[in-house]
C-alpha cells in the first residue's frame, strides 16, 4: 500500500533507519563537517558585528543599565569582528 506521498510504508522505515545508522555512528563527510563548521564561525562573527554595533549606537543610561560606561562599549564595537 502507499500512503499519499507515494511512499510505501517499507520505504519510510528504511530511510528512518539509515537516518539513524549515519546519526549512530556519526558518519557525517568530512566536507559536511568542514561546512557545518564555517557555517557557525560565520555565524558567530555576524553576531559580534551586530552586537557591537548596537554598543556603538546604545544611549549612555542603557549602557549603565548593563554595566558598561560609554568608553568601553566603544572600545568594544572598534574591535575587529573575528575577536
Amino acid at each position: 500500500m502507499h500512503t499519499m506521498n507515494g511512499h510505501n510504508g517499507a520505504s519510510l522505515t528504511r530511510h528512518a533507519s539509515i537516518a539513524t545508522e549515519l546519526s549512530a555512528h556519526n558518519t557525517i563527510p568530512v566536507a559536511s563537517q568542514m561546512a557545518m563548521e564555517f557555517a557557525r564561525l560565520v555565524t558567530r562573527w555576524s553576531h559580534r558585528a551586530r552586537s557591537r554595533r548596537a554598543l556603538a549606537t546604545m544611549e549612555p543610561r542603557l549602557l549603565l543599565d548593563i554595566g558598561l560606561t560609554r568608553e568601553a562599549a566603544l572600545r568594544e564595537a572598534e574591535k575587529p569582528f573575528w575577536r
